[in-house]
């Protein structure tokens, strides 16, 4: 009776380690989501250049890390006025757009990423200085923000990847920065909290 139940839960432990390995993506998996995750991002995140600041960041290797990404820009109508800006924020719905678009792809080998990336879930607001002051507070800090070039020596090993595009009119950064304590990494990563707080209300 005793060696039946041991061969039983044995029985158990071994399906479930085959269905976890059969969960697990192939590196031919890999492959595919390294061909395809900078077209998913820049169809779910895009970085046009055409903004007042572009913000977008991931992670590579751990793709189950979720991004993050958010805009600011004048909005529509004549002149250029401070307090009529608007923010766009994305967010990834449950799971990361990686983690998403690498699910469905090892459920459907042959589907094309058209097909997959239409099914990735995110969640996008979009915000005015009427309803979230802080976007206008924080275009100001950004405007006082000292900004230090980063240790040319220091190498970060799969680090999450800051893409960022400013454009005040005097002054165009375009940067990609893996440095987590860089000024301009911080002033992003409090400006996406702050304009998240406003989608809350």
């Amino acid at each position: 009776m005793e060696a039946a139940l041991v061969a039983k839960i044995l029985g158990v432990v071994f399906a479930i380690a085959i269905a976890m390995q059969g969960n697990r993506p192939s590196e031919d998996d890999w492959r595919w989501l390294d061909q395809f995750r900078q077209a998913a991002l820049d169809a779910l995140m895009p970085i046009t250049g055409k903004r007042l600041v572009e913000y977008r960041s991931y992670r590579d290797l751990y793709h189950d890390v979720q991004e993050r990404y958010f805009t600011i820009a004048y909005a529509d109508g004549p002149g250029y006025d401070r307090n009529r800006l608007i923010a766009t924020v994305v967010v990834p719905k449950g799971q990361s757009i990686q983690q998403q678009l690498l699910n469905l792809h090892m459920k459907d080998l042959e589907a094309s990423f058209d097909s997959l990336i239409s099914k990735v879930v995110v969640r996008q607001y979009v915000l005015t200085t009427e309803k979230c002051p802080a976007i206008r507070a924080r275009l100001d800090a950004l405007s006082k923000l000292t900004i230090l070039l980063p240790e040319r020596d220091v190498i970060i090993l799969h680090p999450v990847v800051h893409r960022m595009i400013i454009d005040l009119g005097v002054m165009r950064l375009d940067a990609t920065i893996d440095d987590q304590n860089n000024s301009l990494v911080r002033w992003a990563a409090q400006t996406l909290e702050a304009l998240v707080q406003c989608t809350a209300g």
